[in-house]
């Protein structure tokens, strides 16, 4: 996957979970960050629970089949480790940028 497919498709599981879900999920990446500093600045309220715009990835191909997937047939759980995988295997300079939605 390039850069731009790896992003578009963090956007696209985002936006197809619950509310519910993303709190977990974003409980779950402070986790994994393991760093407070950070940590500490990610935004809180309803504001950090919405959709994402995807419209910046506009054109750029997703395996939607996952989304599918991912928002009719995983469980919590399975949600979170998907999540965690994405988000390790994204550069840092696309960390960054998904740090920098939530602050």
């Amino acid at each position: 996957m390039t850069a731009p497919q790896r992003m578009q498709t963090m956007v696209q599981l985002w936006n197809s979970a619950e509310q519910e879900e993303r709190v977990e999920f974003l409980r779950h990446l402070i986790d994994i960050l393991g760093n407070p500093t950070i940590s500490n600045r990610i935004k809180g309220g309803q504001e950090i629970l919405k959709d994402l715009d995807a419209s910046f990835y506009e054109g750029v191909t997703y395996p939607e089949s996952w989304v599918t997937q991912f928002k009719d047939a995983m469980k919590l759980d399975d949600k979170k480790l998907v999540f965690e995988k994405l988000f390790k295997s994204l550069d840092n300079q696309e960390r960054g940028l998904v740090l920098g939605t939530l602050m």
